[in-house]
């Protein structure tokens, strides 16, 4: 069509135009309300298009604006139940008059919003996220536009609590402090507690110089009493929110009571003491009763932002320097920079000082996805807001946008120091709030960080954090959490772990530092609280086990054990483990059902993943390949719906697509946001799903020091994932992360520290259940018993002896081998089905020696299928010897290895591979398509349709040249079309997951939604070539493998546009390998799907049969003279690619020289290019194949002497096989 290229470009031109448009309204906006600055678009297009007309359709949007305001209560409708009254009498009215009287017409309206049933617009009071309600003094009304009642509506709730500070203040002492507690939110109480605390400590330094030498320690034993009375309260009967605030109160009554210890310690007798003076001290300003924190010479008035009840850090000397630090930097109007190791309190550190001041602290998590545009929408929001930005793991971002922020932040701070209420920054004037600043957070040597430029060291003041106090952070949780003896405990709990650290196995996954220590803490307090009548050092004790036993490998347990008997003696047997038995009753039903076996372990395993989750929202599920960790969790789940709570998860392997794919990304010029699989499924889970009561992210694939970094603020306490396009997604109390690994190797501590691990070991649940499994699945209780007879008799033995004495040309997990096993044998029997007929009587001996044939036959090539055999060792022939001399009772014919027999079904006895080689294989379809049947590929192509047939992944592993491509191209030519269809895709170093995504799409048709599948109703097998080829990333993982593995785990890979999970149908997969080239290995994750066998080099035979049938196939048509050259041509060729693969060995130079069965594919090649018109005499034919041995050989050498080394060799064997030939060569 005419015009349509500049149709199209007027659209886009338009399409810019509202875009901008669209930009600067919402910039308008956020200068209305700075803390839309920390709102995505969307969210914020969401919050402008409802909140001005329905104040309820947005209320799920407050917490991204506000620290702790979750929800607001309404003030009812009073008129609402009489509207409805005389509405539903009109309508009894008309139907008793014949429905004369028609019921009003309601006005539509687009913009119109719906509005909550029964309440009004006028806000009453306020929720935090965890329930806390609080009552305001005065209601606001929230009408307007909503950028404008939003405004209102952070004044209104300031308002509320300091009303509700001066109401509380005046109430203290009118009532026992038992009693005050429960009167009031727990932040008024925890502001109201410091502020008589320190107006008490100023009466005693006053008392002391009126010469009353005991007043501080009157007052430290009123402090204890204090105490003591909150520990028993946090004993007793308790809803969660007043548990916790008391628990908040414990931990600073704590600490306050251990300053006035330090004071008396220290013999300090004025207010103006530094001991003192670097405490944060809480009062009310004279004038306007207002709230004021000082430390030291720095003075902040209190904010007033709702923090809720969220508790508190337990209060160090570390915190103690920490706070001085932070604060002084803020008076000098720089900013902070705590640093340090993970897991010592650095970022709950800054947002403990915010809280406890009253400030908004937005936590960003950095990474090399922000740029300089997001940095500054960040200072514009915070310099408006007055709020306290913590930007976490500051050092992830590149060093080029730290430079630039360098300059922002510089920017902020010089207006700071001028005092300036306006300023401009990138080009825009906005108000400046002076309550604003910024920190960040660092781990110096961890991978992916960077060494911060000079410009920005200067503009943060910094402070260390490496070590905290362990024994009294133990200590104080364990009194907050109820603890009499929680000095002697705590000593006994840091011991242990001190120990631990000292003599366990160093782990990747092993974490003894303070988080670690917190969270037993705090399962310690539950479990004291469930058994009141067990003693302290039992709970502790079990605690302590319980938590800790799940993540230890098989040789630290009984070290582990014995420590607890040292520290706890004669105690452990007496503390036995909690079981709640109806769920454990789920957990084997749900085992049943999924046709798997109620194991012990297995089951201790899925009890421990759930006890886990219930304490931890970051859960690794860690063990080698094939160990069940993906059994386990879906056990769980499934245990879960039995036992009525539903459970729903998603599985993503975050190596199979790339970091913009995993998290969304912004467009550098654009700005437009692109989401990401992680950015939609926590959305889906937290604003869509909500109301389910387990709701999983499993994050299937290795781990690295990048792609799991930026989840660290949803992995910590903070709760919350921050993108790039500074939209915040909290994770639900019902959300839970599980991360799926077999090595923790790449991960940093900052990781490890943030989540609880369960490691299965290799032997907890082991390869028996899998047989167990396999063994119901046949049915027939006749077979089942002879099958459980063979097993027992072979299995076992023969495992351990490849383990132990073998190597195998890749390595393979034994569930891996036990599987082909059963595999191959399923196969074997799915052909001799007459056999399970006549088994049924019981009476037929030849039918049961026949199934110990071909379970013997599969023992040998499921375990020893994929034996190495190299130049230094055959493994394959010593594995034959030791079969032959432990199994007497098989009869195998001395001569070969025990793989050269196959089972004859007829005679029921081991017959040789050579009498089934196809010797009528045709030879006349191109050299390129000709497969020359051998005792080698006769049996690997035997395994290869049985296993194929039952849908089971096949590899092949060896050398280059040595057949693997032929043979499975032959397997795939020879499939029904009808009925199958193949792809075969060549994997290279440059193959990434999305190439190989779109490969794999090529043949797939849509089927219904997101269901894929080939065409016709057909199954289709992708053949990967070359699978270890793909690039290796710097975290020794290879995406485009990682692709496949999604395939074959979860039948399916994500649709990188719309963000959606599509699942593949009817596909299966084969593969072929070089364990010498590309990666070496694969993924064992992906190694252990696929039956594994190796493809050995041909022996000197082997190599003689197959070119001497392709040769003389093709003199065939020359003269008789000529025919007889074709088994000498062949025996010259195969004599002169040993001495030269011998001969000329690689080295670091010329590491070119690699010679293999392609290389005398390629002289026979030429060779079988001649003409019988053009050679017609042997001389001709004799000067061909020298030619063609120098175009392969020859042209390789490097040097003069290997050229000549190799001309005399040449000439050697062209003398020993053509001397009757008159051949002149030319050297």
């Amino acid at each position: 069509m005419e015009g349509r290229q500049e149709r199209l470009e007027n659209m886009l031109n338009l399409l810019q135009m509202c875009e901008k448009a669209l930009a600067n309204y919402l910039e308008t906006k956020r200068r209305a309300f700075p803390r839309f600055y920390f709102v995505s678009p969307s969210d914020l297009l969401d919050i402008l298009s409802k909140g001005s007309n329905n104040p309820h359709a947005i209320l799920k949007h407050l917490a991204k604006c506000f620290d702790n305001l979750h929800n607001l209560e309404f003030m009812p409708d009073v008129n609402y139940r009489r509207k409805e009254s005389r509405a539903s009498r009109r309508i009894s009215m008309s139907q008793d008059t014949g429905g004369q009287e028609k019921k009003p017409e309601k006005k539509s309206s687009i913009s119109e919003q719906p509005k909550e049933v029964g309440k009004t617009k006028i806000a009453i009071g306020m929720y935090s996220g965890e329930g806390e309600y609080v009552p305001w003094h005065d209601s606001f009304n929230c009408t307007g536009a909503v950028e404008v009642w939003l405004a209102g509506l952070l004044e209104a709730a300031r308002n509320a609590l300091r009303w509700l500070l001066k109401e509380a203040y005046a109430g203290y002492y009118e009532k026992s402090r038992e009693k005050w507690i429960f009167d009031h939110c727990a932040q008024i109480v925890i502001v109201v507690t410091r502020i008589v605390y320190t107006q008490d400590v100023f009466q005693c330094f006053e008392q002391l110089e009126d010469g009353n030498e005991t007043a501080l320690k009157d007052f430290y034993k009123k402090c204890q009493e204090q105490l003591d009375e909150l520990v028993k309260l946090i004993l007793g009967e308790l809803t969660k929110g007043d548990r916790k605030k008391i628990i908040t109160l414990c931990t600073i009554d704590t600490h306050a009571r251990d300053v006035v210890q330090k004071l008396i310690d220290e013999k300090v007798d004025a207010a103006s003491a530094f001991q003192w003076q670097s405490q944060l001290r809480y009062s009310l300003d004279e004038n306007t009763k207002l709230c004021k924190s000082n430390i030291c010479d720095f003075e902040f008035h209190y904010a007033y932002e709702y923090v809720g009840n969220c508790g508190c850090l337990v209060i160090t000397p570390l915190t103690d320097r920490c706070y001085i630090t932070l604060t002084q930097a803020q008076r000098l109007v720089l900013g902070g920079a705590p640093a340090g190791p993970a897991g010592t309190g650095k970022t709950e550190t800054v947002k403990d000082l915010g809280r406890a001041m009253g400030v908004m602290v937005f936590v960003f998590n950095c990474s090399d996805q922000l740029d300089y545009k997001s940095m500054g929408q960040m200072f514009k929001g915070l310099s408006q807001t007055g709020t306290w930005g913590c930007f976490d793991e500051f050092n992830r971002i590149p060093v080029e946008v730290l430079s630039v922020i360098s300059t922002q932040l510089k920017m902020v701070l010089d207006a700071l120091r001028a005092r300036k209420e306006r300023f401009v920054f990138e080009d825009d004037e906005i108000p400046l709030v002076k309550s604003t600043c910024t920190f960040v957070t660092m781990n110096p040597g961890y991978a992916g960080r960077t060494e911060l430029p000079e410009s920005v060291k200067a503009l943060f003041r910094p402070v260390s954090m490496v070590v905290p106090d362990f024994h009294l952070i133990a200590e104080i949780m364990l009194l907050s959490e109820g603890f009499q003896t929680s000095k002697l405990l705590s000593r006994k709990f840091i011991i242990l772990y001190s120990l631990c650290q000292d003599l366990l196995s160093k782990q990747h996954h092993y974490d003894w530092k303070l988080r670690a220590i917190k969270t037993t803490l705090n399962v310690a307090g539950g479990m004291k609280r469930d058994a009141l009548n067990v003693t302290e050092d039992k709970v502790l004790l079990r605690a302590l086990r319980d938590f800790n036993m799940g993540k230890l490998i098989y040789d630290d347990v009984e070290i582990f054990l014995g420590l607890l008997n040292d520290l706890f003696p004669k105690t452990l047997q007496l503390v036995p483990r909690v079981v709640d038995t109806r769920f454990e009753e789920d957990v084997k039903k749900a085992t049943r059902e999924q046709k798997l076996q109620p194991e012990a372990k297995f089951l201790l395993k899925v009890t421990q993943l759930r006890e886990l989750l219930e304490v931890r929202w970051s859960v690794f599920i860690l063990g080698s390949a094939g160990c069940g960790k993906s059994t386990v969790w879906k056990v769980l789940a499934k245990a879960q719906g039995l036992h009525g709570e539903k459970t729903v998860y998603r599985p993503i392997n975050p190596k199979a697509v790339t970091r913009n794919e995993l998290y969304g990304c912004l467009h550098p010029t654009t700005r437009e946001w692109k989401e990401g699989l992680i950015s939609t499924t926590f959305r889906d889970f937290a604003w869509y799903m909500h109301n389910v009561p387990h709701q999983w992210i499993v994050f299937d694939g290795d781990i690295d020091a990048e792609w799991i970094e930026s989840m660290n603020t949803v992995m910590d306490d903070n709760k919350i994932l921050t993108l790039a396009s500074n939209e915040r997604i909290p994770l639900t109390p019902t959300m839970r992360l599980l991360f799926e690994v077999y090595t923790m190797r790449q991960a940093s501590p900052a990781t490890v520290s943030r989540g609880g691990v369960i490691y299965l070991n290799k032997d907890d649940i082991g390869w028996e259940p899998f047989i167990e499994t396999w063994i119901e699945k046949r049915g027939d209780k006749n077979e089942q018993g002879i099958l459980l007879e063979l097993f027992s008799r072979y299995m076992k033995k023969s495992l351990e002896h490849v383990i132990r004495a073998h190597k195998q040309v890749t390595h393979l997990t034994e569930i891996n081998m036990v599987s082909t096993v059963c595999y191959i044998f399923e196969s074997l029997l799915s052909k001799v089905g007459h056999v399970k007929y006549q088994l049924s009587s019981g009476t037929d001996n030849a039918s049961k020696k026949l199934y110990e044939l071909l379970f013997v036959f599969s023992c040998l090539w499921g375990l020893g299928g994929a034996l190495l055999t190299d130049k230094t060792k055959d493994h394959r022939l010593e594995f034959s010897n030791w079969w032959k001399l432990e199994w007497r009772q098989i009869p195998f014919p001395d001569k070969g290895y025990v793989f050269d027999y196959y089972v004859n079904t007829e005679t029921v006895e081991m017959a040789p591979w050579a009498e089934k080689v196809d010797r009528s294989a045709p030879l006349d379809d191109g050299l390129g398509n000709i497969f020359v049947p051998t005792v080698d590929t006769t049996r690997l192509m035997f395994l290869l349709n049985g296993l194929v047939d039952l849908k089971r992944p096949v590899m092949f592993v060896g050398n280059a040249g040595t057949g693997k491509t032929c043979m499975m191209r032959d397997k795939l030519r020879s499939l029904d079309p009808e009925s199958m269809v193949f792809t075969s895709i060549n994997l290279n170093y440059y193959t990434s997951a999305d190439q190989l995504q779109k490969i794999m799409e090529t043949p797939l048709e849509k089927k219904s939604g997101s269901r894929y599948g080939p065409t016709a109703g057909r199954r289709l097998i992708y053949f990967l070539d070359d699978l270890n080829m793909p690039a290796v990333d710097k975290y020794n993982t290879q995406p485009a493998i990682e692709l496949v593995r999604q395939s074959i785990d979860y039948n399916g890979w994500f649709d990188k546009q719309k963000v959606v999970m599509k699942e593949i149908l009817s596909t299966q997969y084969l593969a072929c390998m070089n364990p010498t080239a590309g990666s070496f290995t694969i993924n064992p994750r992906m190694q252990r799907h696929f039956a594994t066998f190796a493809v050995q080099m041909p022996a000197r035979d082997t190599l003689l049969s197959i070119f001497s049938a392709v040769v003389i196939a093709h003199f065939a048509q020359m003269d008789p003279d000529t025919m007889k050259l074709g088994p000498r041509v062949a025996a010259a060729t195969v004599e002169i690619y040993e001495q030269v693969a011998n001969t000329f060995l690689p080295t670091a130079i010329k590491f070119h020289y690699q010679f293999n069965l392609r290389d005398m594919a390629n002289i026979t090649q030429g060779v079988c290019r001649s003409m019988p018109e053009f050679y017609t005499t042997p001389v001709k034919i004799s000067r061909l194949w020298i030619h063609e041995c120098e175009r392969v050989f020859a042209d390789r050498m490097m040097v003069l002497a290997d050229h000549g080394r190799f001309m005399e060799i040449l000439s050697q064997i062209r003398k020993k096989h053509f001397e009757e030939v008159c051949v002149v060569v030319n050297t």
